[in-house]
């Protein structure tokens, strides 16, 4: 089974659950959707073939990534915020250096091609 099919046949079940008629609640969704996906996720899982399984890891810790990358740009950039608030400067040259040299030191790790691993 590929990942398409394996969507698939999510998206079938979830639609079939939800039936015709029946109101959709986020909350309740939410709360049972992590549960519903661990079981369901195994089973479709193991349907996959070897290369798909290998594609879908692969995917997962591309993503893991990127929202560790994110993370760090956000964390950057709201410590930059902190710090022209604090100081009531316009930009952040105007700094105290060793300010700007933790600054500089986060954006660098943010944008660069740090591992998340390696911060």
């Amino acid at each position: 089974m590929e990942i398409d099919d394996a969507n698939e046949l999510v998206i079938r079940e979830a639609l079939r659950r939800l039936g015709p008629r029946t109101q959709f609640d986020p909350a309740a969704f939410k709360s049972r959707s992590p549960r519903w996906s661990r079981n369901k996720g195994r089973g479709f899982f193991a349907q996959l073939s070897d290369a798909a399984r290998e594609q879908l890891r692969n995917e997962g810790l591309r993503l893991n990534e990127q929202a560790i990358h994110l993370g760090r740009v956000n964390e950057a950039i709201e410590y930059g915020r902190s710090l022209v608030e604090k100081y009531k400067v316009a930009t952040l040259g105007e700094l105290p250096e060793e300010e700007q040299r933790e600054f500089a030191r986060l954006w660098s790790n943010a944008t660069g091609g740090v591992t998340p691993h390696e911060n």
